[in-house]
C-alpha cells in the first residue's frame, strides 16, 4: 500500500477582481510509496507547490481525496486533518524567509521538540545532537541566527528542523534552486541519506529535471494543473513519452561537450498559457510540435501501461500495448 495516495484532487482559486477560476490542480493523481523519492516537476505556474502545500493542508482542496498513512485526510473534521498529517513536513522553497530572523538555530530546533510533546530538556538536547549529525551540521552551529549561515546550512537547518516532527513523507519545494551547483550537491545527497538512513519518503518538487533525476525513483511532469506524464525516472529520461517532457528533458546539458553541440533540441514556442483562460481541448497544444485538429476539440485521456501514463492524442491511435512516440 502507497504511503501517500493523492486522487482526482481539484485545487480552485478565484480572481477577487474578475471573478475568473484559476484550477491549479485539475484531478491530479499522485502516489509516493514508503522510503521512496518521487519528482514533480514543471515550469513554474504549473500547479506543482499547490499540490504541495494543499497536501499539508496550506491550501484547501475542492474535492478529490488524500489519503495518507491509510486515512483519507480530507473527509476528516479540521481538527483531526491537523493530527493526520502530524507525519507531513514541509521544506519551502526559500529557506531565510522559513526562518524566524531573530532566532537562534538551537532555539529554532528546541522550539520543534517543544511543539512535539518533549518536555525534557536533556531528552531534547540528545535528539537535537542527534540530528545535526543526520543533516552534516556542527554543533557550533546553534548560536548563530540564520543571516549568520551559508544558503546550504540554512537549508539544511530547515530540514533538520522538519526531520525533528519524525516525519513519514518530507515536502521539498525547490529545495536546491537558490543554491550554487556545489551546495545543491550536499543538499541532494542529503536527501538521499534520509531516504536510505532514516527510510523518508520525499516528493521533490523542482522546475530543474537534472536535479529530480539524480534522486528520484519516479518523475511526474505537470503542465497547467494537470499531470500529463508519470513513469520510473530512468525510462522518463530515455525516451519521454508526452511533448512536453521531451521538451524539458531535451533542455538538459549534456556532460559531453561533443554530444551537446550536436543534439537536437526541442524549443517550445510561446508562454505558458493564462491558467484562468486555458487553451480548450489539451492544454499544451497551444505550444506543442505535434498538435493536430483534435487537440483543440477534446481534452486527452489518460493511457497506461507498465507503470507508465501519458495525457496526449498521439497515442489515441495506438494500437501496440507498448506505448512509443515518433518524433
Amino acid at each position: 500500500m502507497s504511503l501517500l495516495t493523492v486522487k482526482d484532487l481539484v485545487v480552485e482559486f478565484r480572481d477577487a477582481d474578475t471573478g475568473g477560476v484559476n484550477r491549479a490542480c485539475n484531478h491530479v493523481s499522485l502516489d509516493v510509496d514508503e522510503g521512496e523519492i518521487v519528482g514533480l516537476v514543471g515550469e513554474s505556474g504549473c500547479g506543482k507547490s499547490t499540490l504541495g502545500r494543499t497536501i499539508v493542508g496550506l491550501e484547501h482542496a475542492r474535492s478529490g481525496s488524500i489519503i495518507f498513512d491509510g486515512v483519507d485526510i480530507l473527509s476528516l473534521p479540521g481538527g483531526r486533518q491537523r493530527q493526520a498529517r502530524r507525519n507531513l513536513q514541509y521544506i519551502f522553497q526559500d529557506p531565510l524567509a522559513a526562518l524566524e530572523p531573530r532566532q537562534t538555530v538551537g532555539s529554532a530546533l528546541d522550539e520543534a521538540l517543544i511543539i512535539k510533546g518533549e518536555r525534557n530538556p536533556r531528552a531534547r538536547a540528545a535528539r537535537i545532537s542527534e540530528i545535526l549529525i543526520a543533516t552534516n551540521l556542527p554543533s557550533g552551529i546553534l548560536t548563530r541566527r540564520p543571516r549568520e549561515l551559508s544558503g546550504g546550512q540554512r537549508q539544511r537547518v530547515c530540514i533538520a528542523r522538519a526531520l525533528l516532527a519524525e516525519p513519514k513523507l518530507l515536502i521539498c519545494d525547490e529545495p536546491v534552486s537558490s543554491l550554487d551547483m556545489s551546495l545543491r550537491a550536499q543538499v541532494m545527497n542529503l536527501f538521499l541519506s534520509l531516504r536510505d538512513d532514516l527510510g523518508v519518503a520525499i516528493i521533490l518538487i523542482a522546475h530543474d529535471l537534472s536535479i529530480v533525476r539524480q534522486a528520484s525513483a519516479r518523475v511526474n511532469v505537470m503542465y497547467l494543473g494537470r499531470i500529463v506524464e508519470s513513469g520510473p525516472s530512468a525510462e522518463l529520461y530515455a525516451e519521454p513519452l508526452h511533448p512536453y517532457s521531451h521538451a524539458l528533458t531535451s533542455a538538459i546539458l549534456h556532460v559531453d561537450p561533443d554530444i551537446e553541440r550536436n543534439r537536437e533540441r526541442t524549443v517550445l514556442k510561446g508562454d505558458l498559457p493564462s491558467p484562468f483562460a486555458p487553451p480548450s481541448g489539451c492544454s499544451f497544444r497551444t505550444r506543442c510540435p505535434n498538435a493536430f485538429e483534435t487537440c483543440a476539440e477534446l481534452e486527452p485521456r489518460e493511457w497506461i501501461e507498465a507503470g507508465r501514463s501519458v495525457r496526449c492524442h498521439l497515442y489515441d491511435e495506438v494500437e501496440t500495448k507498448q506505448l512509443t512516440m515518433a518524433y
